[in-house]
């Protein structure tokens, strides 16, 4: 008895070690900046359900049911409002415990993939999870981290199941791991489409069944409410026809698809993955360039994306169920028409990576000549540790800077102008303007006004008003931006909120926007909008539509405007 407790004492702690590391730089990472739109949408669904108004969409002025965001991070990020009794902060505490529950699961997992090799697996997990940019965003109010949790429990689950192909309890929880891992993300398809493609090769029936019976058990209620609200199981199917123009998608072609991947996916694994696998070596800070050898960071970018591929290439003979998520999960990001290029649709895939990149490392060191096996695993352990090092390096190096840097912000709300304005860059001045502008509305209107602007979450959170966005006016029933300003102006006070994001380089997608729906809005309003406030540079506007506007007529005009 002793011996067994030992034994499982000794294989605990390097999982408890990593999972400290996790915890010490997700603290050191810590912040309760508002980052992104991504955050907005989450936290007001929390709040929602945390408020008992049910998972709807509260920010909207009909105040819908939300069908395209699944419900798993807003379910526990309710909890954890109603729990702790606190708003903000509990979602983003929630969200690094996610990030430091997933690196002791993916060593579990190296342990099966990579047997016998402990410090290489070690080495594999820092490069795998302790990304610059995974730990900047491991406390975002997003499913990212949670989606990562899920995905390598899932895996794990998996790969343990060799050892026990009498326990179909172990697949049945494979099955409903996938199904959360679902509920967190849309990708989480791919998850269980890669799962059960891997088992029916090699024809694992029974296996196939209860997993996916476990994934139907948990999955089920979302499709149904999906089905009835949408008309389609999937609530991005539905969003894919609206895309297409198209019932269910069906008229986004085949071909489409296969060369948006074509252009994709070359992108993301050879700029993306290698960039975030080794943070500020090739980019950002340019360790290379600092060193005055800056012009190996193509060449080191590239071989390190062709390693990668190779490790993959190399794993197929022996196809898994990480094969089959590795592919399918490009095929959605790269192939679907979803949002631009995002760097953190890497990060679940920066473990897989990790493995593969070793995976072509030991092929390649087997190889040299009158190389000894003891001094190729040798060797091959050495460079997992040092890429592994360089990671924990680099991100311990950023966590004390992000530290330091975080230390005027300690004592300011989260959306504080003043909070935003610290960072001295032109994005957060941006940032401080328009929650400047968005909080004016919240005290110097009816409770009942609407606003509408290009982040409706966020101004909802700012001001309390609900709001929608201009460049989408069918979200109110109408044809154009002016028409759905007319129309809600019948029976509300209508803020128009004119952000300074339009304005700054980085920004194409909002210049677009602001091209084509603000300012032909603005000249169709022309006599009926007032401008009543303006911040100080990068300024933002807030122009005034009152009740009932003279000589509302519905507008024939028509206009190309964006579609979700």
């Amino acid at each position: 008895m002793q011996a067994d407790t030992a034994k499982i004492l000794t294989k605990a702690r390097a999982p408890a070690a990593v999972a400290l590391a996790a915890a010490l730089l997700a603290a050191a990472y810590f912040s309760m900046t508002w980052r992104t739109g991504d955050e907005a949408r989450y936290y007001v669904l929390s709040r929602a359900l945390a408020s008992g108004w049910g998972y709807v969409a509260a920010h909207d002025p009909f105040t819908r049911p939300e069908t395209l965001t699944p419900p798993l991070y807003p379910l526990a990020g309710a909890a954890a409002m109603r729990i702790s009794g606190t708003d903000l902060r509990a979602l983003k505490i929630l969200s690094a415990i996610f990030y430091v529950a997933a690196a002791p699961v993916l060593l579990v997992l190296l342990r099966r993939l990579n047997p016998r090799a402990e410090l290489s697996n070690l080495g594999l997990t820092a490069l795998g999870l302790f990304s610059v940019g995974l730990l900047t965003m491991s406390c975002w109010c997003m499913a990212d981290t949670l989606f990562i949790f899920l995905s390598l429990l899932s895996l794990v689950f998996f790969y343990y199941l060799p050892e026990r192909r009498g326990r179909l309890w172990l697949a049945f929880a494979a099955g409903v791991s996938c199904g959360l891992a679902y509920l967190a993300r849309a990708a989480g398809l791919a998850l269980i489409a890669g799962a059960l493609t891997a088992l029916l090769i090699h024809r694992r029936w029974k296996t196939s069944l209860v997993v996916a019976l476990g994934f139907v058990a948990v999955a089920l209620p979302w499709m149904i409410r999906s089905w009835v609200l949408t008309g389609s199981p999937e609530p991005y199917i539905a969003y894919l026809s609206q895309r297409t123009g198209g019932p269910g998608g069906m008229h986004y072609p085949v071909t489409r698809v296969l060369s948006d991947w074509a252009r994709g996916f070359p992108s993301y694994l050879l700029e993306f993955l290698p960039r975030q696998m080794f943070s500020n070596l090739m980019d950002g800070r340019n360790l290379l360039a600092l060193l005055h050898v800056g012009r190996l960071a193509a060449p080191l970018t590239v071989s390190v994306a062709l390693l990668v591929l190779l490790g993959f290439c190399l794993r197929l003979p022996h196809f898994g169920v990480l094969e089959g998520f590795w592919i399918l999960y490009w095929m959605m990001v790269c192939g679907l028409p979803i949002p631009a290029r995002q760097t953190y649709y890497v990060f679940p895939m920066l473990p897989a990576a990790a493995y593969y990149l070793y995976t072509a490392l030991t092929w390649i060191i087997r190889r040299i000549p009158r190389l000894r096996p003891p001094a190729a695993a040798r060797l091959a352990t050495g460079l997992a540790l040092a890429a592994g090092t360089y990671a924990l390096a680099t991100a311990a190096a950023g966590g004390i800077v992000h530290l330091i840097k975080e230390a005027p912000r300690r004592n300011l709300a989260p959306w504080a102008p003043q909070r935003y304005q610290t960072y001295h860059s032109h994005y957060m001045d941006a940032w401080a303007r328009y929650v400047e502008a968005a909080m004016w509305i919240g005290s110097n209107s009816c409770c009942d006004a609407l606003i509408t602007c290009r982040k409706p979450r966020h101004a909802f959170v700012f001001s309390g008003r609900k709001a929608w966005r201009y460049d989408i006016p069918g979200r109110v029933g109408c044809r154009t931006p002016w028409d759905a300003v007319r129309s809600m102006a019948r029976r509300h006070d209508i803020f128009i909120l004119e952000d300074p994001f339009a304005r700054l380089a980085e920004n194409v997608t909002y210049a677009d926007n602001y091209r084509s729906a603000m300012l032909p809005l603005l000249e169709h309003l022309r006599g009926s909008a007032e401008c009543i406030y303006t911040t100080a540079p990068p300024a933002a506007l807030v122009w005034r539509i009152k009740k009932n506007p003279a000589g509302y007529r519905q507008s024939d005009a028509a206009v190309q405007t964006v579609s979700r």
